[in-house]
């Protein structure tokens, strides 16, 4: 068997070496590949910019000197790599002309390495600045704000907004610098990212779930603000572990001596539900620029998160519905789902956005804008319905789909297993919620996130949409229950295994007694091709056992084509192995 080597050269570039607080590292050994070609005092670079003298500002992706023309200072930033920038950034960087953006003044190469001159701020950056309430109200926020509309008008996500990348001139105007891992989007279009570069304590949580949005930059923003009043950010001395988990978790620490005015805005700009990102008429959604500008107004407005408190509180003038009158939202939500055709056509026959006319306008034209988008898609009447009682309930905890109830989740999954194992499934259902992506728009919207079961319902969703034939299709029924419940039993003949050991044991047991025990047993995991049953192959794969399936293929394949070389005079043993 052949064995792939590693130049080990290779791992020790490649290598991760984590990340300290406000700073992006790259490996050391990346640096020593150009050690040699290092500028020396007095280097004139291409366009006539001569070097003074190395800046000690930490940069992981280049090195930075001080150089001047004419008299006038700037600042060379060398590249280690010579596709560090992408060049579609630059592009649309350069159409920009904006006081609140860094303007690259000359580009050129150095011994084959890319460099960019820029302007030279001797105020440095707002790195370990403190700033008052009104000093970030009046005169950083407007900028910044500004600075990041613009750059996404332009389709640049920037991707690490952070302090040491503001810079402070002297007339006290800030500067966003920088763009060493931003990326260009397309509207509509998300981007997919590495970790590599990225900042712990200021990436959103779909970052972490490889997704950069418009809002990220918003969310690093909300984090950004919090370290320029408070000196540091939330999660400083922590590990990326224990990051993760405050994100997990929904909750930032604030100091006490924050005013709650800035609080709210942090809150707004770092809510993690981006459900209804493109619905404007929702207030539980992350902030982005119009809502920031409008807080630097003073305009009032609904804090994601914080609705059910206050501005749509559960109570609700009578509501007639099925002969019976609700008077707060969760009995009628509740209601609409269990009677699931009547209560579809409240919404579509504009009975509900009549109601909340009245009663609440941001209801209202949320009920108007789902009205508006079944007339476009009327092939998703349902999942709009079922998204519409999310966002009316956005506690909700029951599942309803289609006329089914289910108080959880988890009681969805128990269902599925118990169906599959009576060879009974509910298959018109299950597809239906699988070619909807309901699990995932329920997932998304949980005040309390969990970014593993939402990963594998997004994968098994986008595995089902692929592929359609019986025994990946009876995969994902038995992946969906897997995950959803919570539980990971291999049920045969009634009995239950939870690992692979128990499972060997259980086939040693049956050979013991009879190879025709063991023939009957084999038939409930194999089969008649070798490959393993949906219900094994899900199993193992809940199990993490993802090797076994590997091995058990090249089996099969081995197999295949030593019986595809034999004679065709000779006969074969068709019975399975064990």
């Amino acid at each position: 068997m052949k064995e792939t080597l590693i130049n080990p050269e290779i791992v020790l570039l490649f290598q991760s070496v984590g990340e300290e607080s406000g700073k992006t590292l790259v490996n050391p050994a990346v640096r020593t590949l150009i050690e040699k070609e290092k500028p020396a005092y007095g280097t004139v670079f291409e366009g006539g910019f001569r070097m003074r003298k190395a800046l000690s500002v930490e940069s992981g992706e280049a090195d930075l000197y001080l150089a001047e023309r004419d008299g006038e200072d700037f600042v060379v930033k060398l590249y280690h790599r010579d596709n560090a920038v992408k060049h579609e950034v630059m592009e649309r960087l350069d159409k920009i002309e904006s006081p609140h953006i860094m303007k690259v003044i000359f580009r050129g190469q150095y011994h084959g390495m890319p460099f960019e001159v820029v302007p030279y701020y001797p105020n440095g950056s707002l790195s370990g600045k403190q700033f008052d309430l009104e000093t970030i109200k009046t005169a950083i926020l407007p900028q910044l704000n500004e600075a990041i509309h613009t750059l996404h008008e332009h389709g640049i996500l920037h991707k690490d907004i952070k302090p040491s990348n503001i810079m402070l001139k002297d007339d006290g105007t800030v500067v966003l610098i920088d763009f060493g891992i931003s990326s260009t989007f397309e509207r509509k279009m998300t981007v997919r990212v590495t970790k590599t570069g990225l900042t712990y304590d200021y990436s959103a949580p779909e970052v972490f779930q490889n997704l950069y949005l418009v809002e990220s930059d918003y969310y690093a923003l909300g984090i950004t603000l919090y370290e320029l009043f408070s000196g540091h950010t939330p999660y400083q001395h922590l590990s990326e572990d224990a990051i993760m988990q405050y994100l997990s978790l929904q909750r930032i620490p604030f100091p006490d001596s924050m005013p709650k005015e800035l609080k709210d805005l942090i809150l707004a700009l770092t809510y993690h539900d981006l459900t209804a990102r493109h619905d404007k008429t929702n207030p539980n959604r992350r902030w982005t620029y119009q809502e920031v500008a409008d807080w630097l107004k003073g305009e009032k407005q609904v804090i994601p998160g914080q609705s059910r408190a206050g501005f749509l509180a559960d109570e609700i003038p009578p509501y007639s519905f099925k002969k019976k009158t609700y008077t707060t939202l969760p009995s009628l939500v509740k209601a609409l789902g269990e009677h699931w055709a009547e209560g579809k056509n409240e919404l579509f026959f504009s009975r509900l956005s009549s109601y909340f006319e009245n009663v609440n306008p941001v209801l209202a034209r949320r009920c108007k804008a789902m009205e508006e988008e079944a007339k476009r898609r009327p092939n998703s009447d349902d999942l709009i319905f079922w998204r519409l009682l999310l966002q009316l309930d956005p506690d909700l905890k029951q599942v309803y789909w289609r006329g089914a109830v289910y108080e959880s989740l988890s009681a969805l999954g128990r269902d599925m297993l118990q169906k599959l194992s009576d060879r009974k499934p509910d298959r018109e259902l299950w597809d239906s919620i699988l070619s909807a992506g309901l699990l995932s728009a329920y997932l998304e919207r949980m005040v309390t996130p969990q970014p593993k079961l939402y990963a594998d319902i997004v994968a098994i969703e986008d595995s089902y949409r692929f592929h359609k034939d019986a025994h990946h299709r009876d995969v994902r029924y038995y992946l969906m229950a897997y995950y959803l419940s919570g539980q990971t039993q291999l049920t045969v003949d009634k009995q239950n295994f939870f690992t692979v050991e128990e499972l060997s044991c259980g086939i040693k047991r049956r050979a013991d007694e009879s190879i025709d025990t063991l023939r009957r047993f084999a038939n409930r995991l194999i089969n008649p091709d070798l490959s393993p049953t949906a219900q094994l192959e899900a199993w193992l794969t809940v199990l993490g056992e993802g090797e076994i399936m590997t091995q058990w293929q090249t089996v099969i394949t081995r197999g295949n084509r030593t019986q595809a070389d034999q004679p065709t005079d000779q006969p074969t043993d068709q019975t399975p192995a064990t």
